[in-house]
């Protein structure tokens, strides 16, 4: 015979009822907090220089950016795969999202990119098209491109304007760029690696999510740790 806290019996099977609890480990909020914290690393480094030309210091700023953008980029990818399991293990209903459609296309569904994810499920969601217009969405499309290019990185001479170009001329003006190199270096992957893009990567991905989830009408799980997201120290 097995007994509870409150000291009442309990059968076997109860017993083994209660041993049958599942768990299950989200981890796009945690790729975010690693991301926000590399961004108020960058902050730091770059105050601590400001005075500096290009040092030896500037590699410290293209981990933490490199970080913040790797990290910020997980944290799209991991919030989508997990609302695809919300649906399916009912943590989240949505009317007319056709969950036996979603089983049964599911091994086609993880096949497809980031962004196309998105939009899978949108439209499975409300039955419209996903809009790509908005700048939420095309914020996250240049970071997605800056991600892969970095992962999958292949040097380029500056002067063949190839696809670091074409980067380059995708990240103009959405941040400033680094102060400690002139206009001769190259935007990708030099002058862009600045607390500024840093701060961008995070803030575009929330940005997108909270859009996204507002579209949809469903909580979007990062607002409950606005807290951790900070991409400057607390004293700025």
């Amino acid at each position: 015979m097995a007994w509870t806290l409150s000291g009442i019996p309990m059968t076997l099977e109860d017993a083994k009822l209660q041993a049958s609890l599942k768990q299950r480990y989200n981890f796009a909020v945690q790729h975010m907090i690693a991301a926000a914290r590399f961004s108020r690393h960058c902050f730091d480094v770059e105050n601590i220089h400001l005075d500096h030309v290009f040092g030896p210091f500037f590699s410290e700023v293209l981990s933490y950016v490199s970080g913040a953008v790797l990290s910020s980029v997980a944290g799209l990818e991991a919030n989508i795969n997990e609302l695809f399991a919300d649906i399916q293990d009912e943590i989240i209903v949505i009317d007319g999202f056709d969950i036996k459609l979603l089983e049964n296309s599911w091994t086609d569904i993880e096949k497809l990119s980031i962004l196309e994810k998105y939009e899978k499920f949108f439209e499975m969601a409300k039955s419209e098209k996903f809009d790509r217009s908005g700048r939420e969405y095309q914020f996250v499309k240049i970071l997605i491109t800056v991600r892969n290019a970095l992962v999958h990185y292949k040097p380029e001479w500056h002067a063949e304007k190839k696809e670091h170009f074409k980067i380059s001329q995708q990240l103009k003006g959405k941040f400033k760029l680094s102060p400690f190199l002139d206009d001769n270096a190259p935007v990708f992957p030099m002058r862009c690696m600045t607390h500024n893009f840093a701060e961008w990567a995070v803030l575009s991905v929330l940005e997108f999510a909270d859009w996204y989830a507002t579209s949809l009408n469903i909580q979007n799980r990062f607002n409950r740790h606005t807290y951790h997201f900070s991409t400057k120290p607390p004293s700025e």
